[in-house]
């Protein structure tokens, strides 16, 4: 009786029964060679991964910030009409918190903003803006270099420091110490940070970085820079 055949149930009686059992003898594992190939094609995909990660985190970020901002213009628009007053989106470092309303230092680099609405003790019959000085409506607090080593920081540059608007929707210039009527539009453009080494695509770069243009009459949107000015491009902000 062979050393196979002695495995099978039922081989003393001659009955071939299932299958063969596992061979008496020592399982062969992975040799060193085929270990060091293995971390090294892990190395590989590693080297090629990692860029396009930091890329598609750095573009969240952009992205994240531009349409939160655009958020909050659109709320200081609403607020303004539904009150009946002028109400301000100012870019400032101080926190956005309401301790700092109406006092806070503006800044076009931000990398805050708070939506305030302005005294206005005339006014009859709204409790909310009967008041001698600044009302908080919100705020929102960025941090310019967060998440792996800074390299997910977004930037925000913008023409102006703010925005003001009437109860008419109609946006005019900071400071609103010397208002002006803004005969064109503001541009706020986010970028990636200095920290993260990254350049906008329209330089060159993989960042796609994005602007956030309020028109005269308080419309916005949120545009790309590096996109064409082709005839139905609606990323474009030609």
């Amino acid at each position: 009786m062979g050393r196979n055949e002695s495995c099978l149930l039922g081989s003393a009686k001659g009955w071939k029964l299932l299958k063969r059992c596992r061979q008496y003898g020592f399982s062969r594992g992975f040799s060193l060679i085929e270990m060091m190939v293995v971390v090294v094609i892990i190395g590989i995909l590693f080297a090629v991964g990692i860029p396009s990660l930091m890329d598609y985190m750095m573009n969240s970020r952009i992205l994240a910030m531009a349409q939160s901002f655009q958020a909050s213009i659109q709320q200081a628009r609403t607020q303004a009409i539904l009150l009946n007053s002028n109400v301000d989106i100012i870019l400032t470092a101080n926190p956005a918190t309401a301790a700092n309303v109406g006092s806070a230092g503006v800044s076009a680099s931000g990398p805050n903003w708070i939506i305030q609405v302005q005294p206005n003790a005339n006014v009859t019959g709204n409790p909310f803006i009967q008041a001698a000085s600044y009302t908080f409506v919100d705020g929102t607090t960025n941090s310019l270099d967060t998440g792996l080593s800074g390299r997910t920081g977004a930037t925000i540059t913008g023409s102006t420091t703010g925005l003001t608007f009437t109860g008419l929707s109609t946006r005019i210039e900071f400071p609103p110490a010397v208002p002006v009527v803004a005969p064109t539009q503001a541009t706020f453009s986010f970028t990636a940070s200095a920290a993260s080494g990254q350049t906008c695509a329209q330089a060159g770069g993989k960042a796609r970085c994005l602007n956030v243009i309020v028109f005269p009459g308080g419309r916005s949107k949120v545009c790309d820079p590096a996109a064409t000015a082709a005839v139905g491009d609606t990323r474009s902000c030609n």
